[in-house]
């Protein structure tokens, strides 16, 4: 599963440095869904965080499909994005992320991450 990886990036020469790195994205809905999609590709290793289930609301503009609806959206994702991108490490974490308050995540879970990325959430 790791030895398969995208051809536009191993010509750029970032895959083994991308792969060293972790991304963190909470909230993965619509924007923070293809985010994490279009970072798969670059072969970065993901933590995605969100508490919400995939909604019919959601089908047709997220990256969810009628198959996903009533599941965990991060256990959705991580599916797809493995399932799509084979090279890709995924971390899903069903937490809560408060809004402008920031993410309730015990502190080593956010300070081993090299990004942290936060959709807005509006609700």
């Amino acid at each position: 599963m790791g030895d398969i990886e995208p051809k536009r990036v191993k010509m750029l020469g970032r895959v083994e440095e991308n792969q060293k790195k972790e991304i963190v994205v909470g909230g993965v809905g619509n924007l923070g869904g293809k985010v994490a999609d279009n970072l798969a590709k670059m072969c970065f290793k993901l933590t995605l965080i969100d508490y919400d289930r995939v909604e019919d609301a959601n089908i047709g503009y997220q990256l969810y499909s009628t198959s996903d609806i009533g599941r965990l959206k991060v256990e959705a994702l991580k599916n797809r994005l493995e399932r799509e991108h084979p090279w890709v490490k995924v971390n899903a974490l069903n937490i809560y992320v408060a809004g402008l308050g920031g993410f309730l995540l015990p502190e080593d879970e956010i300070t081993k991450q090299d990004l942290l990325l936060r959709e807005t959430i509006r609700r």
